[in-house]
């Protein structure tokens, strides 16, 4: 422990600022290209997580490039005509900031509009959420819309007449949003934390907690007493209803 202690130390008296800016962007520079070859971007993530995990007992020191690093990433995270495999590589990325710096301190930095808000729905819920290799996409559009969510605005104006072009009735943006929060709750990877604070979020809005909040209530409820606490699923299930009920006290408290 005393060794540790000291290299945490010797690291934090020579660390002063943020002294691979240039580095980190000729990385993200080199992202799009390596985006047809698996070793490149392993080989570019080793070097951005290395560079940023430098600053774990500094994290500040980050924030003078932070909001220009975002910005870049997000831009290729939500650019339609991004390669696939950038946009999961960008998102895996900011998931690293994030994991230094703090979701609450990085999310300030992201665009929350009301017209942000189908975009990000709309890319979560074309996510396949049993591919374990981009967890980090979903778990960061998750935090995204948890923040997206919270702008006071009518949810009824993004629903228009409620039916599709082919005459078929649409599922409202409110139902699509806790439809996704209620399936990430089950899931094994951190996207569950995530879930559980954009439900916990989005059903104490004023105009959630009056409609909604008794049902998602008694669903949370259900789900803690049918889960099976013997097996890998239900101990999941559990964990996201208790993570989701302990982020509805510190919202309402």
């Amino acid at each position: 422990p005393d060794v540790i202690m000291d290299a945490v130390a010797e690291v934090s008296q020579t660390l002063e600022h943020f002294s691979e800016s240039v580095e980190v962007n000729d990385l993200l520079d080199a992202l799009p290209a390596a985006c047809y070859d698996i070793i490149a971007q392993e080989s570019l993530c080793e070097k951005f997580t290395v560079i940023i995990d430098r600053y774990q007992e500094l994290p500040h020191l980050l924030d003078p490039h932070l909001e220009g690093l975002v910005n870049r990433l997000l831009g290729m995270g939500r650019d339609t005509n991004s390669h696939p495999v950038l946009v999961h590589q960008a998102f895996k990325y900011l998931s690293i900031v994030t994991k230094v710096r703090g979701y609450k301190y990085v999310l300030r930095l992201f665009p929350h509009e009301v017209t942000d808000l189908e975009p990000v729905l709309s890319l979560l819920q074309n996510q396949d959420q049993t591919d374990c290799e981009t967890w980090e996409t979903r778990y960061m559009l998750l935090l995204w819309l948890s923040l997206v969510a919270m702008v006071p605005f009518d949810m009824s104006r993004f629903d228009g007449s409620g039916i599709s072009e082919s005459g078929q009735r649409r599922a409202s943006v409110v139902d699509r949003i806790l439809d996704l929060a209620m399936r990430y709750l089950q899931v094994s990877d951190k996207s569950r934390d995530a879930a559980a604070l954009l439900l916990a979020k989005f059903i104490t809005r004023p105009d959630m907690t009056r409609q909604r909040l008794p049902e998602v209530l008694d669903w949370l409820l259900q789900l803690l007493m049918t889960s099976d606490c013997q097996t890998m699923s239900g101990m999941v299930c559990v964990h996201g209803s208790l993570s989701t009920m302990v982020c509805l006290l510190c919202t309402l408290l």
